[in-house]
């Protein structure tokens, strides 16, 4: 099971289940429960076994029983319950890295990525198993800490080459870190090792190297389907959202990652579809909240998007608020708007959707100086978003770097169709008007 991969952990768990069938001692069971729950959390496979064979433990069993509770609840997406199990484990266990680990992603499950961070950072550190750090990475991106999530995974495939897990995750955050663009090596890259991922899981299990699961497969085309986009290639990255649901994983964390990607690459509809479904077998769901209101606000409705935000808890939450205050601000709303992207940024330093709006808010108000303190630091010649850099362009067109802003927005405007790419060619067209280019301004304008 070291290697974390489908193939090692399902031998490990055959292994179990003759150990198990020769001496069904409680330990023994309580081992192989813990070996089920793992695999129905990191691979998606066999949640009624693992359910039951914790149910058959009834509490007892020691640590692994423990542990089995957590990864449970994990795998069945209950927030609370999650929280309360890990905090079981980590009570007897403060230095144990599968206790730190089951911490980790309790927090994350519950929207603390800052929290997140600190216990998986420290599980990773005592323990470099591939799952650790793969949680590790997707707590620094819930945070937009890219340089930590891509550093992160690049040490996880540097002693676990192709490991699918971390490539899976790894093309996510490249996506929305900015760092693939069209015709970009970056792209091509990780789009070729996604495939790989997916041809392996083809495959009947007994021949893979990995064992990559269906849920694997699923979130490896949703993955897949990200980096497309960002390389420009729109009908490919539909073919892959479509291909991902075609093999029908019926799992909150698949339908959540689904809807947040099929908003990235613009089909609003059908995200609202989904998400409208996801909502009704998950209504607790606060990533459907607010993905949801992402779209209503995306649709010009503003008022119905606070409402929906209205109605969950995920205000509490700083990408909640950060949402919350786009929609206070597209109702006219700046003071409210202001109180919101504060409060997130106070949780949340890093997170760049708080980030960005906040520095349209003082652009809007003539605060260059402070716009710029807030953004530059967080822009990267490697690659950032459209949104962060859009709004640094912006900065240096006021600021009187035309030059520099011209080039930044250039980059985006050729990226693929978004929300974000109209706001630069707007600013494009400003640009060009102020440089004296009208014809050039005239066609970015045509272009928003």
């Amino acid at each position: 099971a070291k290697a974390d991969t489908g193939s090692g952990w399902t031998a490990a768990k055959k292994k179990l289940e003759d150990i198990v069938g020769a001496s069904p001692s409680l330990d023994n069971r309580a081992a192989l429960a813990r070996a089920r729950t793992i695999i129905a959390f990191e691979f998606g496979d066999g949640l009624a076994d693992a359910k039951a064979a914790v149910d058959q433990l009834a509490g007892k069993g020691g640590y692994d029983a423990q542990i089995a509770a957590a990864y449970l609840a994990l795998a069945q997406n209950e927030a609370a319950g999650a929280k309360h199990a890990a905090d079981a484990v980590l009570g007897g266990h403060k230095d144990d890295p599968a206790a730190l680990y089951v911490e980790g992603e309790a927090q994350l499950l519950n929207g603390d990525s800052k929290g997140a961070q600190q216990q998986l950072k420290a599980a990773f550190d005592k323990d470099p198993r591939p799952l650790y750090g793969v949680a590790l990475a997707r707590a620094y991106a819930a945070s937009s800490k890219w340089e930590d999530a891509i550093g992160t995974l690049d040490r996880v495939l540097a002693g676990s080459p192709e490991h699918p897990a971390a490539i899976i995750a790894r093309g996510m955050v490249l996506a929305a870190a900015g760092r693939i663009a069209p015709g970009a090596a970056a792209g091509t890259d990780i789009h070729t090792q996604l495939m790989k991922v997916i041809a392996e899981g083809r495959k009947p299990l007994a021949e893979q190297a990995h064992g990559v699961s269906p849920a694997q497969m699923a979130f490896a085309y949703l993955s897949l389907a990200q980096v497309d986009f960002a390389r420009g290639d729109i009908a490919a990255a539909r073919n892959d959202v479509s291909a991902a649901a075609q093999i029908g994983v019926e799992d909150q964390r698949f339908a959540e990652e689904a809807v947040d990607t099929l908003y990235l690459i613009g089909d609003l509809a059908a995200a609202r579809n989904i998400a409208e479904t996801a909502m009704a077998t998950w209504p607790t769901s606060r990533r459907v909240h607010i993905a949801i209101a992402e779209i209503l606000l995306a649709q010009g409705k503003a008022s119905d998007a606070l409402d929906i935000l209205g109605k969950s808890d995920v205000t509490s939450l700083p990408i909640g608020q950060a949402v919350r205050a786009d929609a206070k601000l597209a109702t006219g709303d700046t003071d409210g708007a202001r109180v919101d992207y504060e409060a997130a940024l106070k949780k949340l330093p890093n997170l760049e959707r708080a980030l960005v709006g906040r520095a349209w808010l003082d652009i809007a108000e003539g605060n260059l100086d402070d716009a710029k303190k807030r953004v530059e630091p967080h822009y990267s010649e490697k690659g950032s978003s459209a949104a962060l850099t859009t709004v640094y362009a912006a900065i240096l067109r006021r600021s009187g770097e035309l030059d520099k802003a011209k080039t930044l927005l250039e980059k985006v405007v050729a990226g693929p169709p978004s929300g974000d790419l109209v706001r630069a060619q707007l600013e494009l067209a400003r640009l060009d008007r102020d440089m004296g280019d009208l014809r050039g301004a005239r066609s970015a304008y045509a272009d928003a």
